[in-house]
C-alpha cells in the first residue's frame, strides 16, 4: 500500500466561520506555494468556486510546483443565499443552484484530471426544534444530490458528514446518515458514483449526531468500499 496525502488548500490562507475570521488572507497562487512547503504532499483539494477563477493558471501553477489536484471540494455553505440551506433550502431557485455548483464543480474535477467532487452540506439542517420539515429536507437533499450525480457518471461524488456547524444539527450528521443517503442515491444506477468521506476524528463525536450507528462508524467501511474514495483526517476536537 503506498497512500497518497493531499492537503485542504483553504487553511493555507483565511477562513471564517459565524463566530470569526482566523488566518492569513492569501491568493490561490499564495497558497499553492505555502502548500507546496509541506513534505510528502503529493496534491490538493481545492475549492470551487473560491479557487478556480482560472483553471488554465491553476493547471500552471500545481505543474509548477510538482503537484496534483487530488478532488474539487464543492462549496455550498460560504455564500448568504445558501446560509438558510443549500439542497434544502425552501426557495426552489437556491436548491437548483445548489444542484448546479455541484454539476460545475464535476466538470472542473474532470477538467483538473481526478475525477472526483466533495461537498459538504453543512447549510443544510436546522438549528432550533421543528424549524424544517425533516422528512421534506431529507427528500429535497436526496432529490438534489441524486440529480446531480447523474450529470456525468465519469466524476464519482462524494459526501462528507459532520454534525453541527454551520447549523446547529446538520442533515448527513454521521457516517451511517451518510451512507444511508449514498445508498438511497447510488445503488438503484448500475454504477453508482456516490459515496463518502469517513473521517476519524469525527467519530468521536457520533453522540451529537444523534445516530447510534454514530460511534460504531470505523466499522463500517469493511463492509461498503465502493463507498469509501478517500479519507479524510482531521483533528476531531470539540465539535468538529
Amino acid at each position: 500500500m503506498n497512500p497518497k496525502l493531499a492537503l485542504h488548500l483553504p487553511i493555507m490562507g483565511q477562513g471564517s466561520d459565524r463566530f470569526t475570521v482566523y488566518g492569513v488572507e492569501r491568493s490561490t497562487a499564495e497558497k499553492i506555494e505555502l502548500a507546496s512547503q509541506v513534505k510528502g504532499l503529493g496534491g490538493l483539494e481545492m475549492v470551487y468556486p473560491f479557487e478556480f477563477e482560472d483553471i488554465e493558471e491553476v493547471k500552471r501553477l500545481l505543474k509548477a510546483y510538482d503537484l496534483e489536484c487530488a478532488s474539487v471540494n464543492v462549496n455550498v455553505k460560504a455564500e448568504a443565499k445558501f446560509h438558510r440551506g443549500s439542497f434544502t433550502s425552501t426557495d426552489p431557485e437556491v436548491r437548483a443552484e445548489a444542484v448546479r455548483y455541484l454539476e460545475k464543480g464535476m466538470d472542473v474535477a474532470a477538467a483538473m484530471g481526478c475525477y472526483i467532487a466533495t461537498v459538504c452540506p453543512l447549510a443544510d439542517g436546522h438549528d432550533y426544534p421543528f424549524e424544517v420539515d425533516y422528512g421534506q429536507a431529507w427528500r429535497w437533499l436526496r432529490e438534489g444530490i441524486a440529480e446531480a450525480v447523474q450529470y456525468r457518471s465519469d466524476v464519482e461524488v462524494s459526501l462528507e458528514y459532520k454534525s453541527s456547524e454551520a447549523r446547529a444539527h446538520v442533515v448527513p450528521s454521521t457516517a451511517g446518515v451518510a451512507l444511508h443517503l449514498c445508498h438511497q442515491i447510488g445503488l438503484p444506477r448500475p454504477r453508482g458514483n456516490t459515496g463518502f468521506w469517513p473521517r476519524p476524528g469525527r467519530w468521536r463525536n457520533a453522540s451529537t449526531g444523534g445516530c447510534p450507528v454514530g460511534r460504531r462508524g470505523a466499522a463500517i467501511p469493511g463492509s461498503y468500499q465502493r463507498q469509501l474514495p478517500r479519507l479524510r483526517l482531521g483533528d476531531g476536537s470539540g465539535y468538529s
